[in-house]
């Protein structure tokens, strides 16, 4: 029972990243949903400044905007070109549009409300007051002249006339302003946005005099001086620059589109307006032809007027839609021409597929008919088709993604290629120089790598032959087969090297004592035989430690063979170790059984010796 539960509660515990996962995917979808209209600030921006705008008051310039957002866009000179046009015509089209705006607010007025009436009466008293303060100050002039020679004080009314003038054309300047701030002043608003149109598209005109650019006009600087070329001017024919600058295209297709349909609209709707206003005209003229009324006349060229302005308007669309027109048409043409490189680039990677799918099909038909023993014609085949293979997907790499951009480039990505596709072969050739270093090996020593023993045949640049002779415990008997090993273990390995100072190795028998028998004595005898067998051995093994190890380390060795007494279930056993050589293993343990036996002969010691 209590497993059952750890097993629930280790479900449990499992489901929880899952579950908090679950809980914050939920939280960040309702927070996207809940903030979706945030996403087009462009709108909302547009509903602000619709906002802020006075009721009554505005201008379209959606024109200029649109063509200012589509001026940077232009990478090419024909580009440029169309882009200048566009804003070029955009500009006269506001300008139409703050004309058609004054002309409209003249001839329909804000209606009045309680603020701008009394407002209105105050500019009315302002300019009465005005008005009679000029009738005064021009009296006075005309006065003054026979004043001064009858010596009449006329100067000082006339100065206090002049300073009351100016109080009046600043209390009348005043309530102006504040009919405008209150929306009853149509007029003032549209200039108040016309100045500032005017000198935020043109603040070096504004400032100095100058002519003023072309509003969006590229102007150089240092950065635009610096700026990367566009992925449109790539010259690159692999798939990937193509297909970049593609979709730039067609995002920049897609803006021009919304443009000229902008402007495609607002011809509509002037061509409307002035259909309404060619109709009324039409009666307007009927009426004033039959009454002669001055202000049916009156009326007429107001409307005539309006008529005027809205054909520029309309021919303005024209032309700005036209010019939309030819860019688009510029761009499609770019799009068909980076689409027929990407086809074509499909193309070639095809036909080098093939190609390297037939020639490896003829190279294993003509290496089929060649026997197995013909190994270097072979490993030939096999060379010839990896280098052929590894061609064709160079060639279809930099079809798809381009050539490197400078020769070391070219070089260090070769140089990447080679070392990691040929590590093994360049580890090997520096594990060659290891081994044919002082602590190497050479052919004929006897010699163990990786758990395999046998006698080195070759030490070639790449690898290393031995003939196998078995593990050093058995026997030193040659198997017959040969076994390679790349040189890089010299480097990632170890191996021993029985030939050289580490040629000694330590060996072990075992010889079990009769019962009876003082173990002791045997183990004192079989000591004694065995320093004498092998005392030059263990002689030249000391000399040569001296040589290889410190002085502080090497007087700690010995190499005089021990002989130890364990007991072993109901008998005694005498372990004697002693050092031989590693090519000698075999005969020295063939002399140490021979005289153990002789010993068990002459002393009457029953033994049973056995290899460890």
């Amino acid at each position: 029972m209590a497993v059952q539960l750890s097993s629930s509660g280790e479900r449990q515990i499992k489901k929880v990243p899952a579950t908090i996962l679950a809980v914050l995917t939920l939280a960040a979808l309702t927070a996207v949903l809940l903030t979706w209209n945030w996403g087009n600030y462009r709108e909302r921006l547009r509903e602000m400044r619709a906002a802020a705008a006075q009721p009554g008051v505005s201008v379209d310039i959606r024109a200029l905007d649109a063509a200012e957002q589509l001026a940077p866009l232009a990478e090419t000179r024909t580009e440029k070109g169309f882009a200048d046009d566009a804003l070029r015509v955009a500009e006269y089209a506001v300008d139409y549009a703050f004309a058609a705006a004054l002309r409209n607010a003249v001839d329909t007025p804000a209606p009045l409300t309680a603020e701008t009436r009394e407002i209105s009466s105050r500019i009315d008293g302002y300019a009465a007051a005005v008005a009679a303060d000029d009738r005064q100050i021009a009296e006075l002039t005309q006065h003054l002249a026979g004043a001064a020679r009858s010596g009449s004080n006329i100067q000082a009314q006339l100065d206090l006339a002049k300073a009351q003038h100016g109080l009046d054309i600043d209390a009348l300047d005043d309530a102006h302003q504040d009919m405008a701030r209150a929306g009853g002043d149509k007029q003032a608003s549209i200039k108040r946005l016309r100045d500032e149109h005017e000198a935020s598209h043109h603040p070096a005109a504004a400032t100095s005099g100058a002519p003023a650019p072309i509003a969006g006009a590229a102007t150089a600087s240092p950065s635009a001086a610096a700026a990367p070329a566009s992925i449109e001017l790539t010259e690159s024919g692999n798939i990937v620059a193509q297909a970049e600058a593609l979709s730039s295209l067609r995002s920049k297709h897609a803006l021009l589109l919304q443009a000229r349909q902008a402007a495609r609209d607002r011809e509509v709707r002037f061509s409307a307006a002035h259909d309404s206003l060619q109709k009324a005209g039409a009666a307007l003229k009927a009426q004033s032809g039959a009454s002669k009324d001055l202000q049916l006349l009156t009326a007429e060229g107001a409307n005539q007027k309006k008529l005027s302005g809205l054909d520029h308007q309309i021919d303005t669309e024209q032309d700005l839609e036209a010019t939309y027109g030819s860019w688009i048409s510029y761009v499609h043409a770019r799009e068909q021409a980076f689409i027929h490189g990407e086809l074509l680039a499909v193309f070639w990677i095809f036909l080098i597929a093939l190609l390297v799918y037939a020639l490896s099909a003829s190279i294993n038909h003509v290496f089929s008919s060649i026997s197995s023993e013909r190994r270097e014609l072979h490993t030939f085949r096999t060379i010839a088709l990896f280098a052929m293979q590894a061609i064709g997907v160079a060639l279809i790499l930099i079809i798809m993604f381009g050539s490197p951009g400078n020769f070391g480039t070219v070089l260090a990505v070769v140089g990447a290629g080679l070392t990691v596709a040929l590590q093994d072969f360049i580890i090997g050739f520096i594990g060659w120089f290891i081994l044919m270093g002082k602590d190497g090996m050479r052919p004929g020593d006897w010699v163990e790598i990786n758990g395999v023993a046998g006698e080195v045949l070759q030490v070639g640049v790449f690898k290393t032959v031995l003939l196998e002779t078995g593990s050093w415990a058995e026997s030193v008997s040659p198997t017959g087969r040969k076994v390679t090993f790349v040189n890089s273990f010299a480097i990632r390995g170890h191996y021993f090297n029985f030939s050289t100072s580490g040629q000694w190795l330590w060996d072990e028998l075992q010889v079990q004592v009769a019962e009876g028998v003082d173990p002791y004595a045997v183990a004192e005898a079989i000591q004694k035989i065995a320093a004498s067998e092998i005392a030059a051995t263990a002689g030249a093994a000391e000399q040569e430690w001296r040589h290889v190890l410190p002085a502080y380390a090497a007087s700690a060795f010995s190499a005089q063979p021990t002989a130890s007494v364990r007991p072993v279930g109901a008998g005694v056993r005498v372990v004697l170790r002693y050092l031989s050589k590693a090519s000698e293993r075999q005969a020295t343990r063939a002399r140490l059984y021979r005289a153990l036996i002789e010993l068990s002969q002459g002393k009457a010691v029953t033994s049973a010796v056995t290899p460890t």
